[in-house]
């Protein structure tokens, strides 16, 4: 029986971590930006052909295309540690502060609309006062 290569062992951890923190990025898209069933599919399909040719990749370089149990083994356990760790805490607040933001973002828009339309309406009444004046000054002389 051969012995795990220590470097193969170490490369598929880091790699499962990375696979773990792609994870990660498509939870984050899915949360603030992607909403709805097919939306949910559609990424979890796109990762899991990303993982799957990217560990047949990974099987490849290291062992020379034989994918070995501890391989597989220590790609899962760096994939769950990340995905345990970055994974909760993202599902956790990610939503909330993600509503927060969206909050503070409508009343900054609500705010700036104010501000603009009572620009416009300021404008309207100095060229509407102007307008009149000039015809009431008209009609007196």
């Amino acid at each position: 029986m051969n012995a795990p290569d220590p470097l193969a062992l170490l490369w598929s951890a880091v790699f499962g971590a990375a696979l773990g923190l792609l994870f990660a990025v498509f939870e984050a898209a899915h949360i603030v930006l992607l909403r709805g069933k097919a939306a949910r599919f559609a990424t979890d399909v796109l990762f899991c052909l990303l993982a799957g040719i990217s560990t047949f990749l990974l099987a490849l370089a290291v062992e020379n295309g034989r994918l070995r149990f501890f391989q597989a083994g220590a790609e899962l356990i760096g994939f769950l540690l990340v995905n345990g760790t970055v994974g909760f805490v993202m599902r956790r607040f990610l939503p909330g502060l993600w509503e927060r933001f969206r909050r503070r973002r409508d009343r900054l828009a609500a705010f700036f609309r104010g501000k603009i339309g009572g620009l416009r309406r300021k404008r309207e009444k100095t060229a509407g006062g102007k307008a009149k004046k000039s015809k009431k000054s008209a009609k007196k002389t």
